[in-house]
């Protein structure tokens, strides 16, 4: 009787990667768009996290950190121009958008609370803003523009990768692949690279433009942020 033995590991490997190769000869299309998704997500991250990070401008006062004590000495500094002789309506239209009167004036007590320098100026901030008629924000609701800015290069993206995989589907289960493809009422020949390329060319300007409007959409996501804490 003969003993049957077990394959090493090196064999093993070698066979999983010889059916990988078979695997991605049968169905080529298919493995090319896997591998373009799979690039992009890892790229998106590199890029964004790594490469190119969102960096922050402009921010308002609703968005620094009160952690760090940020917001606390905005608003200090906002007791000093008032008692300099800075009008309250003025005082109150520098705050900005993010926050509302009464989030002020609760942030204001906090810091008396917890003895801040200057208490007798910051309470004197709080009052006077408590007896303005006024609001320290906008009225109206803010609206999440950075994010529609994000909607096209979704679309492109989309795009790209939907004729990618309308076209290996085409290639891989069309009787005749030879036969033109109609897709949004255009007919091209799947098979042809300038309709490779142009899948291809639309997600990578929608990856570059979304990328781009990424500070945008950060920037929206986090004023719209704002106004849902205060709505609380």
């Amino acid at each position: 009787m003969s003993q049957q033995t077990q394959p090493s590991r090196g064999q093993q490997i070698k066979m999983f990667v010889s059916i990988g190769k078979q695997l991605a000869a049968s169905y080529i299309g298919w493995t090319i768009v896997i591998s373009l998704l799979i690039g992009l997500a890892i790229g998106w991250f590199l890029f964004g996290w790594v490469i190119a990070p969102v960096q922050w401008t402009d921010a308002k006062p609703a968005s620094l950190s009160w952690e760090s004590g940020y917001q606390q000495r905005y608003l200090s500094y906002s007791a000093d121009a008032l008692t300099a002789g800075a009008p309250i309506s003025e005082v109150a239209k520098n705050f900005g958008e993010g926050w509302n009167k009464a989030q002020v004036i609760e942030k204001l007590s906090q810091m008396i609370n917890e003895g801040w320098p200057n208490a007798d100026r910051l309470t004197r901030l709080r009052d006077e803003l408590a007896l303005f008629s006024g609001e320290v924000g906008p009225t109206e609701t803010v609206t999440p523009s950075g994010v529609s800015s994000a909607l096209v290069p979704l679309l492109l993206m989309f795009l790209g990768v939907m004729t990618l995989v309308e076209i290996n589907y085409h290639l891989s289960l069309s009787i005749n692949p030879d036969d033109p493809l109609r897709l949004f009422g255009i007919a091209f020949n799947a098979k042809s690279p300038v309709a490779w390329g142009l899948s291809i060319a639309l997600i990578g300007i929608g990856f570059f433009l979304f990328r781009k409007a990424g500070r945008r959409v950060s920037r929206s996501w986090n004023e719209v942020t704002q106004v849902m804490k205060g709505g609380r």
